[in-house]
């Protein structure tokens, strides 16, 4: 996200802070980004994977450093992705009966 001055914003104070709220709506996880099919050995990126369990990017990085966390595939020097198969299994690992 981009650091910006209240002074690049103009006159009013609170345009700097709406201006942040855009940003962020824009960068919300969303169901569009996922396939219309999905199978066990399909690599979904972490921002599929998030969309997918209806959870924030910051929430999807800890849970991945918390124990139990679903395996994750290493795609690129910086990009990680998780199977839909250890994610379906992660999810049941966190079933509790009522």
């Amino acid at each position: 996200m981009l650091i910006r001055t209240l002074e690049s914003f103009g006159e009013h104070p609170h345009a700097a802070f709406a201006s942040i709220i855009r940003e962020r709506v824009l960068m919300r996880n969303t169901t569009a980004d996922l396939p219309a099919t999905l199978h066990d050995d399909q690599v979904l990126t972490f921002r599929q994977w998030t969309a997918l369990n209806n959870i924030s990017p910051r929430t999807g990085r800890r849970i991945l450093k918390a124990p139990g966390a679903p395996v994750v595939t290493q795609l690129s020097a910086r990009r990680i992705g998780i199977k839909v198969r250890h994610n379906r299994s992660w999810q049941q690992s966190r079933e509790r009966v009522s």
